[in-house]
């Protein structure tokens, strides 16, 4: 709260100077600047009531943290960043110059994992406290009023593109490199996984999948086209279904939980 008066004080007493990155929001004592605030705009691509909902949830989350004890120590740090590392088959330094040529920072982006670690112990804390229903019957209703979601295209015209990097292939999505040779394919149950089929039905035209693992290597699909929609019988993709059910389920318990303590919370409007 100090540091908080502190730093009001310093913009008050200063505001015929123009000083550009005042504190907008407090949340539970926690500062939100108007500098945050234009560049979670810019990264996230949203409006400034969309970028203060993100910094707002944000601050909560830090505050929740807190008050539950959750921390992340740096042997924890380093055996996951090594454990990142392995399975995407790349050495540190090889992923610290990637970060380099991105004009990215390593420290940077350590504490960003830290935070991304400490938000997943968060998460899965809050989660413990959760009634989650596994019931089959509870999965078929849920398909029943959710079948948008589960028709699967038979046929599907897609550019394969390989690499042996993962990364390689997250810097050619964002057009960072435009050199590798691509395999136009039809995609039919004949010749492909129905899981595939799947997770393609569910990209839209002109969209990349997520990298996947293949064979020792790594590819993106570019999706062309689709055709033949069809809806799968509940028995065919059940854990499809039930591992959406849990996770909607799940999605919605966090909602519930950050938005009760968000009207629990002391949140200051400055400006």
């Amino acid at each position: 709260m100090i540091k908080i008066l502190i730093n009001l004080f310093f913009i008050i007493s200063l505001s015929n100077a123009k000083i550009v990155n005042n504190i907008a929001i407090i949340v539970n004592d926690e500062p939100i600047t108007t500098y945050d605030i234009e560049k979670t705009m810019n990264i996230a691509n949203v409006d400034k009531k969309d970028a203060q909902n993100i910094l707002i949830n944000n601050r909560l989350e830090t505050f929740q943290m807190k008050q539950m004890g959750i921390f992340v120590n740096e042997l924890e740090l380093k055996q996951e960043i090594t454990n990142m590392l392995n399975k995407n088959k790349i050495s540190l330094e090889q992923f610290k110059q990637i970060l380099k040529n991105q004009n990215k920072n390593f420290n940077d982006f350590k504490e960003q994992f830290r935070q991304d670690m400490k938000k997943k112990r968060l998460y899965d804390a809050i989660l413990a406290g959760a009634k989650l229903d596994f019931s089959d019957e509870g999965a078929k209703n849920y398909f029943e009023q959710n079948k948008d979601k589960f028709y699967i295209y038979s046929t599907i015209n897609v550019s394969i593109y390989r690499a042996d990097s993962p990364q390689i292939l997250e810097d050619f999505k964002n057009k960072k490199y435009f050199n590798l040779k691509k395999e136009d394919v039809t995609l039919n149950y004949k010749n492909a996984d129905p899981r595939l089929l799947a997770l393609l039905s569910n990209i839209k035209i002109n969209e990349y999948s997520p990298v996947l693992s293949s064979n020792n290597t790594y590819e993106i699909y570019l999706v062309k086209s689709k055709a033949d929609k069809q809806l799968p019988n509940f028995d065919d993709i059940k854990n499809q279904i039930m591992n959406l059910y849990i996770n909607e389920q799940r999605q919605n318990y966090l909602k519930d939980y950050f938005e009760k303590l968000k009207s629990n919370a002391i949140i200051q409007y400055i400006n």
